[in-house]
């Protein structure tokens, strides 16, 4: 009963409860127990309401118009939430196991019904036996919900020194990358490219110069799709220090390395992320040559001085300037012709 009033508190913030919402509830709190033979069961729900009744936490309607009576046993179309409710802090006292001790320390039992179903999970010998398993499996076991777990790590639960996913015996997965590996004659030199024409034509010139690629790995970025993907990158590449990188020439084509860095910074992943500077540097020659209109979206207007610093310093002006015009230079102008004649003086 205590897991059931500690939801409906933290999380819908009012006196009165209706009928949808305490059976969303019901089956958040108690999913196993949920359904019976005939469909919801009616008689768990009922037996907590009157338990929580007579603890004084939630008055029940009175007279047959406030009750589903065609329904047996009959359950009330709404209840309020007693003042007396507020100040119930059952996760204070709760008998966690030493894992989740930390959780009599919280402010609010908002976690509460999840903590007890990790609690109780974490008292199944097969949880701790065996081989780590990918965190979707894991929640999928825990809460009948593969998305949970992902859910709970951006919360308090998951904050230092609290649980971990190794307590649970389970590990993130990273969206894998699209990458290809060539024979070349340097093993240092990777470059991600953004979009996914111009990933193939370099793909294409650097097979064509095998063993002489000047490229070991390109890596297709796939736009922002890089952010999740790039975490797992020292486990399948560890010889990966650098990576040159070469997008669009508008707002989000530079925001998107920034990004990649700071990733990599806050997660400690020990590499580089550099413009591929010959590439932008011809790009901008290409357009001053045969200039077209290509206008950014309205919503990528936004930009700020200090993003530019990801390019060379005399690229900066002439990107400002084009920026400042709404222009952008989509990196296809890189086409397969373009890329060879560069790659050769690479």
């Amino acid at each position: 009963m205590s897991i059931f009033l500690s939801f409906l508190l933290n999380s819908f913030k009012k006196k009165k409860i209706i009928e949808k919402e305490y059976l969303r509830a019901l089956q958040k709190v108690f999913p196993q127990e949920y359904f019976d033979k005939g469909g919801i069961n009616y008689k768990f729900l009922l037996d907590i309401l009157i338990g929580l009744e007579e603890e004084n936490a939630i008055k029940l309607p009175e007279g047959d118009k406030y009750w589903n009576v065609s329904q047996i046993p009959t359950t009330p179309k709404w209840f309020r939430v007693l003042k007396e409710a507020k100040s119930f802090q059952p996760w204070k006292s709760y008998p966690w196991r030493q894992e989740l001790q930390w959780a009599t320390d919280l402010w609010n039992g908002k976690h509460f019904a999840d903590l007890v179903i990790l609690n109780n999970a974490l008292k199944d010998p097969s949880l701790h036996n065996g081989i780590p398993i990918p965190i979707k499996e894991r929640s999928l076991l825990i809460f009948k919900d593969e998305k949970k777990l992902d859910e709970l790590l951006k919360t308090q639960i998951f904050r230092k020194d609290r649980l971990t996913l190794r307590v649970l015996n389970c590990y993130q997965t990273h969206p894998p990358l699209l990458l290809k590996k060539f024979q070349a004659f340097s093993n240092l030199r990777t470059i991600m490219i953004e979009n996914r024409d111009t990933f193939f034509s370099l793909c294409l010139v650097c097979n064509e110069m095998e063993p002489n690629s000047p490229f070991k790995y390109v890596i297709y970025g796939k736009g922002y799709q890089i952010e999740r993907s790039i975490l797992g990158i020292k486990e399948q590449y560890p010889d990966i220090n650098v990576i040159e990188y070469f997008g669009d020439l508008d707002p989000p084509g530079l925001k998107i390395p920034i990004l990649l860095q700071k990733v990599s910074n806050i997660n400690n992943i020990s590499i580089k992320i550099i413009p591929a500077s010959f590439f932008y540097k011809t790009m901008i020659e290409l357009f001053q040559k045969n200039p077209f209109e290509s206008l950014f979206k309205k919503e990528n207007y936004k930009w700020k001085d200090i993003e530019l610093n990801f390019l060379p310093e005399e690229l900066r002006e002439f990107t400002k300037e084009l920026f400042q015009n709404r222009k952008r230079i989509p990196q296809e102008i890189m086409n397969i012709f373009e890329i060879k004649k560069i790659m050769k003086l690479l």
